[in-house]
């Protein structure tokens, strides 16, 4: 009987390190077999000071090295481990990696965002049956994570434009953090800043004078 084909995909992320562990078989099947998820807000000292600790760099490699135990307990044959946003504008990211791999032996790659955002959108259309008619028709997709934004507008299947804003739900928050944060008058503020930034930037959208499909995705 021949031995089974595991892969393991690592994501470094901005408000936890997720791992997924597939089994690939010949005819092109892929199952997952282990789902592994650890909550861990890199992104709140990033978008705050700019470089992750040397504590939380610690807790990265305690998560990261649990991961590789339970890999070697599956037999995983091989992996990819990537880090978005919150490594990616950190400025000591070379040491995160460097930290990463002297502990754990894995090597990190660190996607650039728009590697990030075209993983999304094949994913997307992965999950939507019907994604090739929206873009088609014209749809204007809002990819929302931790760190930012993307808005992107397609139009007879083609890519208008895309435009990356500093607005992720977590860099909001950060950037905010600081503000008095009574529920309600807190939840009105954030409002009030999401509002005008994306009002600063509106005229880097296409205007149509059709209607358009609103996509809103949170990977």
């Amino acid at each position: 009987m021949a031995k089974m084909t595991l892969f393991a995909a690592i994501d470094i992320g901005s408000s936890r390190i997720s791992m997924k562990i597939f089994q690939l078989e010949k005819n092109g099947a892929i199952s997952v077999i282990d789902d592994c998820e650890s909550n861990l807000s890199i992104g709140k000292e990033t978008y705050n000071v700019g470089k992750i600790s040397y504590e939380l760099t610690g807790e990265i490699c305690s998560c990261l090295e649990n991961f590789k135990r339970i890999m070697n307990e599956y037999g995983v044959n091989d992996y990819i481990c990537y880090a978005t946003s919150a490594v990616r504008e950190a400025s000591n990211s070379e040491y995160i990696r460097d930290q990463i791999l002297i502990r754990t032996g894995l090597k990190m790659g660190i996607t650039s965002n728009e590697e990030e955002r075209f993983l999304h959108y094949k994913a997307l259309a992965l999950i939507m049956e019907n994604f090739d008619d929206v873009i088609e028709d014209g749809a204007l997709i809002v990819d929302v994570s931790s760190g930012s934004l993307q808005v992107t507008s397609y139009e007879n299947s083609k890519l208008q434009f895309s435009q990356n804003l500093p607005l992720g739900s977590l860099r909001i928050l950060e950037i905010m953090s600081g503000v008095n944060n009574n529920t309600v008058v807190f939840s009105k503020l954030l409002k009030e800043y999401a509002v005008n930034m994306l009002d600063l930037y509106k005229n880097s959208f296409f205007i149509y004078d059709r209607e358009l499909r609103l996509i809103v995705f949170f990977p």
